[in-house]
């Protein structure tokens, strides 16, 4: 174990406030997937719904300032680690999201975080070294 069992916890309770924000974005707007949210857009909009660039632009306001709140919330409780450690934790996020499945989008929360540490690694060495699912 690399350390990742310490940072499961708290990424179960992001990942939990994430899907609850953006599941009130989905019943508002009537969209039924988180890929919906990230396109700022439904497949079938809420019948309620009549502006559609007014409510793409509210969609896409409302993930930026939720991506935001958790990459602030990351850089202050975590910007003070290594690299690697932020690449573990980034990698346990990816994980929670994607064991779920109901909020994918949550992974790439922290992809530069994941990108930067893989860029660092010899190719080679990446599947020896590394694995996003622990």
């Amino acid at each position: 174990n690399d350390g990742r069992d310490q940072y499961q916890m708290e990424a179960k309770y992001l990942y939990g406030y994430y899907r609850s924000s953006l599941r009130g974005l989905m019943i508002t707007y009537g969209m039924k997937t988180d890929a919906e949210c990230m396109l700022g857009r439904a497949l079938r909009w809420h019948p309620m719904i009549h502006d559609y660039g007014k409510a793409k632009s509210f969609i896409e306001h409302t993930i930026s300032s939720l991506f935001n709140e958790l990459r602030d919330f990351f850089v202050r409780r975590y910007g003070h680690l290594d690299q690697r450690e932020k690449c573990i934790i980034a990698s346990v996020w990816y994980k929670v999201a994607h064991l779920d499945g109901s909020a994918r989008s949550f992974s790439i929360v922290l992809a530069d975080v994941l990108g930067t540490y893989l860029k660092s690694v010899p190719i080679g060495a990446i599947n020896a070294s590394f694995n996003p699912y622990g």
